[in-house]
Order: C-alpha cells, then sequence, then structure tokens
C-alpha cells in the first residue's frame, strides 16, 4: 500500500516504515496525521499524531498497536495514536478539519 507523505512535515525512515506497515493492515481504512505535523507548525521534536480508523480492530489489537509505537519504532519522535472511531464527534470533526489522509483503502 502507498502511503502520501506530500503534504505533511518531513519524517525519518522508522516512522514512515511504521506508517507503511499499518497501511499494509487489511483492517486499517485510513491513516490520518494531525497536529502540528499537519498544520506545518511544528518543530524538531514535536510528536506525530496518527489517527487509524480501524472500526474492526479488537481491543488487543490496539494494545499491540500502542506498544509498537512506543517501544519498537527507534525514534526520539512521540508517535501519539488516536482510535478515530472511538473518540468523540468533536475531536473527528477537528482531525478531519485540520489533518492531511496519508493512507486510505
Amino acid at each position: 500500500m502507498i502511503i502520501n507523505l506530500d503534504k505533511i512535515s518531513p519524517l525519518n525512515h522508522e516512522v514512515i516504515s511504521f506508517f507503511e506497515e499499518l497501511a499494509n493492515n487489511p483492517k486499517v481504512e485510513e491513516l490520518i496525521v494531525f497536529g502540528s505535523r499537519a498544520c506545518g507548525d511544528y518543530d524538531t521534536y514535536s510528536d506525530v499524531d496518527l489517527a487509524v480508523v480501524a472500526p474492526t480492530f479488537t481491543k488487543a489489537e490496539w494494545v499491540m498497536l500502542y506498544a509498537q509505537a512506543i517501544h519498537d519504532i527507534r525514534t526520539v519522535l512521540k508517535i501519539s495514536i488516536v482510535n478515530y472511531v472511538s473518540n468523540p464527534e468533536r475531536l473527528k470533526k477537528r482531525i478531519r478539519q485540520n489533518g492531511v489522509v496519508i493512507y486510505e483503502s
């Protein structure tokens, strides 16, 4: 699966590989980068906010994803994963308005 990073700030290889791995999961419908990395007002150490649209992920799959983002990615950047489906409408609206879709199935 191809992810489109043209509209977001530059990211290191480890983060891009993580995004590509997520995009290859058939349960993932969309990946949306939001926050400072999507808006362009980031600094060198700004975290990467990622909304994952995966309505059929089990609780165990979410736990594994969070653990992978924290422990397996060798980067100084923090990756903040958001379960898009389970969040309130106001956050979903903010993500849609200000975020950048980098992958959709």
